[in-house]
């Protein structure tokens, strides 16, 4: 299974309708979601909210108005789905807030439950030794 976002032709002919494939650094939208997430733990959950409605209303969604800290977050975290998909951003949304079940994402449903095992991989021994043998 692949994106089709980043699907490129093949044929000569229609190289030049598409631009090279880039992947961002920061969109926009990741940084009202960012500012959103940062307000609802820090200043307060209407700043979040006025964040998010921002980004929400720029995207013709609907607009969020529960001013309960733990639903604002569930409201960021879809938001990262909708607005980074593919990019691998979502992931670490949910690692940063621990979150211990995440959609799998594709067409048959279910969750995967994670834990800190799963959310912290191996570091590879090329790195961890940085290559040498003793």
């Amino acid at each position: 299974m692949y994106l089709a976002k980043y699907e490129r032709p093949t044929l000569k002919k229609d190289l030049a309708l598409f631009p090279r494939p880039i992947v961002s650094m920061l969109k926009l939208g990741e940084m009202y979601l960012i500012a959103a997430e940062g307000a609802a733990e820090s200043v307060s959950t209407g700043e979040a909210i006025r964040l998010l409605n921002i980004l929400q209303q720029s995207r013709n969604g609907g607009i969020f108005t529960s001013d309960d800290k733990e639903a604002i977050i569930s409201e960021i975290l879809k938001e990262y789905r909708r607005e980074m998909i593919g990019d691998g951003q979502v992931f670490y949304a949910y690692k940063r807030r621990n979150v211990p079940e995440i959609e799998k994402g594709y067409a048959t449903s279910g969750v995967v439950t994670m834990s800190v095992e799963k959310y912290t991989p191996d570091i590879p021994t090329t790195e961890f030794d940085g290559g040498r043998t003793y």
